[in-house]
């Protein structure tokens, strides 16, 4: 009878296991890259040294459109 109720709790564990990893599996979803929205690395160390008051506004913005040919 011990016998019989230790297989049927280990029948149950391998089911739980397997449904979890089952239910993992299911819903997962690939990590998502972040993006920058400013483009090329170029740009993004201009967008940093701005922010950090290495450059002036002014050098800050010719240097944008140095860098993507648009006149922000």
């Amino acid at each position: 009878m011990i016998t019989v109720l230790l297989w049927v709790f280990v029948i149950g564990m391998i089911y739980r296991l397997l449904s979890w990893i089952l239910d993992l599996v299911s819903t997962w979803q690939p990590i998502t890259v972040y993006k920058s929205s400013t483009g090329t690395g170029a740009t993004r160390i201009i967008y940093e040294r701005y922010a950090r008051g290495d450059i002036t506004r002014e050098e800050f913005q010719q240097m944008k459109r140095d860098m993507t040919g648009y006149d922000w």
